[in-house]
């Protein structure tokens, strides 16, 4: 029998490091594609997208952007930067991937969140746990998210905790080993399953740990189709204003927000889509006052091939 679905706000940790380059990427000006021998990276990233002043704003600006998120296949360096502060990025990267055949992606780690190609995906990470007395995985609440779920996608960094991604449930379907294609592809549009199938789920389940799980693909609520007035976005800027890049925003809600959390997600199951857009407000309220945009949609990375 399934669990029950739970409305719940997610303070998500992932690994707040950026990736820094070798000489051998330095020299060809690409960096390679992180492997799951490594933790899993933040990248300050550079691509075309389209973002809006404020949730309100029904005029939606398009421009060259930068953003912090994940990408954990190839990019290229577009700039190494002198950090004039701490905890600003040390180099802006453009996404791409390098498609190669008979690659070996069980041994690459994926992209989870996914925010390109004018979507919001997550299906993948901390969706199970292994327990301690039976040595077993077993689905964690993420598992089992209700729509209208909010997740607020971080770091901790210095005791603080800085989000790169608020995401707002739409729709989700389960998958596993057997059925993902069936499923997801028919929930996405052709480019977007193309580069998903390729960053995210290829690495999944050519993995041999994941054969017997049943993972949730989350459909993330975007601007112009929006869940109880939320939607999904990403603290940006247009390149063109800020060059040197900047910090992650700090995200401080009593009860929500637990600044020294370094791993693994704190629940909040309100069962309350009220509550939980009034918590959605102040999370946009408090990226807005560090002087960022919402970032609503980026362009697909552009496919290379060896």
């Amino acid at each position: 029998m399934k669990s029950q679905n739970n409305l719940c706000v997610v303070q998500f940790i992932h690994p707040g490091k950026e990736h820094k380059m070798s000489k051998e990427e330095e020299k060809c000006g690409i960096k390679n594609w992180i492997s799951k021998d490594e933790q899993h990276e933040r990248n300050f990233l550079k691509i075309k997208g389209k973002y809006i002043n404020n949730p309100d704003d029904e005029e939606i600006k398009e421009d060259e952007i930068v953003f912090w998120g994940e990408w954990e296949a190839e990019a290229k360096k577009v700039t190494k930067i002198s950090q004039s502060e701490q905890n600003f990025p040390e180099y802006i990267y453009h996404p791409l991937y390098i498609q190669k055949t008979n690659r070996d992606y069980s041994r690459l780690q994926d992209t989870d969140p996914f925010v390109f190609g004018n979507m919001f995906l997550y299906s993948i990470c901390q969706q199970y746990r292994k327990d301690k007395k039976t040595n077993r995985y077993k689905p964690t609440l993420l598992r089992n998210l209700e729509k209208g779920s909010l997740i607020l996608f971080g770091s901790c960094v210095n005791k603080k905790f800085v989000i790169d991604t608020v995401f707002v449930v739409k729709d989700y379907v389960d998958h596993n080993k057997d059925n993902y294609v069936e499923k997801i592809k028919e929930k996405l549009p052709e480019e977007v399953w193309e580069v998903y199938k390729e960053v995210t789920l290829s690495p999944i389940y050519q993995f041999k740990k994941t054969k017997d799980r049943e993972y949730r693909l989350y459909i993330g609520a975007t601007f112009k189709d929006k869940y109880e007035g939320m939607f999904s976005f990403f603290p940006c800027k247009p390149f063109k204003e800020c060059a040197e890049g900047f910090k992650r925003p700090e995200i401080k809600i009593n009860d929500i927000i637990n600044p020294k959390l370094s791993q693994s997600f704190k629940k909040s199951c309100k069962n309350d889509l009220e509550k939980i857009k009034k918590i959605w407000d102040e999370v946009v309220k408090q990226v807005l006052k560090n002087g960022l945009k919402l970032g609503i949609s980026a362009e697909l990375p552009e496919k290379l091939k060896s």
